[in-house]
């Protein structure tokens, strides 16, 4: 099955900041198997010093935001992103 769910906006975060910033997912279509998309983002770079762990990592936590598909919004594809929560270790520099 393949899901076409248009400009997917992610909100980013981290526990010692909170919000740090947001990204967006152009097009985003889902397919079988390993989907790998670029996204775009803002990031504030002090929050994100902030919250440096002792091993050079932030770790943020990713949410769904907005999908919108030729104008309209996915209220339905929204309510499953706010749901999904993405934590992910980054080290300081990439």
């Amino acid at each position: 099955m393949t899901i076409a769910m248009g400009n997917v906006t992610l909100t980013i975060s981290t526990a010692k900041s909170g919000v740090v910033g947001n990204s967006t997912i152009n097009d985003m279509t889902l397919v079988p198997g390993n989907n790998t998309l670029p996204m775009t983002g803002i990031l504030d770079q002090p929050k994100i010093l902030a919250s440096l762990q002792k091993d050079g990592t932030v770790e943020m936590l990713i949410t769904g935001k907005d999908a919108i598909y030729n104008g309209q919004h996915l209220v339905y594809y929204v309510g499953s992103l706010i749901l999904y929560w993405l934590t992910r270790p980054e080290r300081e520099g990439k």
